[in-house]
């Protein structure tokens, strides 16, 4: 085992190898968050969201709050249901990174589990606008616009 089971998808695999290996506990650091974002996928596709939470705080807590870890807080914070926090925290991202279009995806989803299907629209139509709609957005628009919010 070794961390590409984590790109095969064997997750388990992955963080038994992280967690024995012996430069785990100290990688060289150019590795060393690398790694603890492979962690932090694995942790969450096990449904281990305590150890992704702690884990992506951990990182944030060292000035390392980019756009990629920031995206997962916001996941992990939404598989907790926590909902208005996930909302809070990828407003503030679409407001860093304008038109990108995970970020309004996540926010069309967010807006969706708290019943605000106004602001869910909204994000939905700035997601269609930057190109063509992949299968998802198709579904989507045509769910909506049957629902009458487009």
């Amino acid at each position: 085992g070794d961390p590409a089971a984590a790109r095969d998808g064997r997750h388990f695999d992955c963080l038994k190898y992280l967690e024995r290996s012996p430069g785990f506990s100290r990688p060289p650091a150019k590795y060393a968050d690398e790694l603890r974002l492979i962690r932090v996928d694995a942790y969450v596709a096990v449904r281990n969201i305590d150890a992704a939470e702690a884990l992506v705080n951990e990182l944030i807590a060292e000035g390392k709050a980019d756009r990629v870890l920031l995206i997962k807080k916001a996941s992990i914070l939404g598989v907790q249901a926590r909902f208005d926090e996930a909302r809070e925290l990828l407003l503030e991202l679409n407001r860093q990174h304008p038109n990108d279009r995970l970020i309004l995806k996540k926010l069309v989803l967010v807006n969706e589990q708290l019943r605000d299907s106004s602001k869910a629209a909204a994000f939905l139509r700035a997601y269609a606008a930057l190109g063509e709609p992949d299968a998802w957005a198709a579904k989507k628009l045509q769910e909506f616009s049957a629902l009458g919010f487009l």
